[in-house]
């Protein structure tokens, strides 16, 4: 079940208890929504090792 976090600037999704593990990173800009995906593969995700993919967007 997704988990939405609400942050000062935008929100965060994330998607899966257990790794792998998306997490959805959404800020609000001038231009629009700046929209960040991450997967990572293992519970140690500040490791760019363990970073599958990162996808960045500005709806």
């Amino acid at each position: 079940m997704p988990r939405v976090i609400p942050r000062e600037t935008g929100t965060m999704i994330t998607l899966g208890e257990l790794p792998p593990q998306m997490v959805v990173d959404t800020t609000t800009t001038p231009n629009g929504t700046h929209v960040v995906m991450h997967l990572f593969k293992s519970i140690w995700a500040g490791s760019n090792r363990s970073r599958v993919e990162e996808v960045r967007a500005c709806l």
